[in-house]
């Protein structure tokens, strides 16, 4: 599938959360996919992602016969939303009428159900992931990502773990802050200690240096929180090497400045794109 960072609210925080927060977080997406060039995919956390309701998949399907069905609903969304509705409140409109479905299935109790028999999402865990490639600038902007969803909702934990190496271990986030995800941590510890992990050679030939990182952040107290770039490899201006054209609003990843930048290391980074960066594309 490719290097991927996956990032989740779990069941217990998302009964938190209320649609305002949902809509907060939508938008937020919205700036990250418009403000950066993505290498292959972009962040997305949203319970009421949807496709269309197809004939063919739903019996009780209500999309006109006639219409290539995105390009309809595409155009009633934005309808919907330049009379003021909210975008959870747009998509509950499509799903009343039967004109589309959510991409994250009902799973009973974490569920409501309307008064006219229609699911839409209640308390359920809700996650993503993106897809980098080894584009670890990529990686930085999903965790940025992660952490403003954290601030926008600060009573909710955000959980993050990377495939690739730019984050050191799997990370639970809070209102801005990370510490180890110990449960995650444990998981893997335990998952490479099996003897056909061994067999297969997975520490020595592929999560060598994982298997250091994680051993060492597993004995982090989980009553401590700290900043975020603590727990980021260093970034050296040969990870960009084949991404020299990629760009965002304002920032040329083969900028020579930006190079310069990147070789302090993750927390000078991450002091420019969230002062300097996200000032000029007005994400401030």
């Amino acid at each position: 599938m490719g290097r991927t960072l996956h990032y989740e609210i779990s069941y217990d925080d998302a009964q938190k959360m209320k649609d305002s927060d949902w809509n907060a977080i939508h938008a937020l997406a919205e700036q990250y996919q418009r403000n950066h060039e993505w290498s292959c995919e972009s962040v997305d956390l949203d319970p009421y992602s949807y496709y269309p309701r197809w004939r063919k998949w739903f019996s009780d399907s209500q999309l006109p016969d006639n219409e290539k069905a995105w390009g309809f609903l595409n155009a009633l969304y934005d309808k919907l939303r330049s009379e003021g509705k909210t975008h959870t409140q747009a998509v509950k409109v499509m799903l009343r009428r039967k004109l589309i479905a959510l991409l994250r299935r009902p799973k009973g109790e974490h569920w409501m159900t309307d008064a006219d028999g229609t699911k839409h999402y209640a308390d359920g865990s809700v996650g993503a992931f993106t897809k980098v490639r080894d584009n670890e600038y990529d990686a930085l902007f999903v965790l940025r990502f992660v952490l403003d969803v954290s601030r926008l909702v600060p009573a909710v934990t955000v959980t993050i773990k990377d495939e690739g190496h730019f984050l050191l271990c799997p990370l639970r986030i809070r209102a801005g802050k990370a510490q180890p995800d110990q449960a995650g941590i444990t998981e893997s510890l335990d998952y490479w200690q099996k003897e056909e992990a061994k067999k297969a050679g997975f520490i020595s030939s592929w999560c060598s240096e994982k298997y250091e990182n994680f051993k060492v952040f597993s004995t982090w107290s989980t009553n401590e929180w700290g900043e975020p770039d603590t727990f980021c490899r260093r970034v050296d201006p040969k990870h960009f090497a084949e991404f020299q054209s990629g760009k965002t609003q304002n920032l040329e990843i083969g900028d020579p400045a930006l190079v310069e930048k990147m070789t302090v290391g993750i927390a000078e980074i991450m002091k420019e794109f969230s002062g300097d960066y996200y000032k000029a594309t007005g994400q401030m």
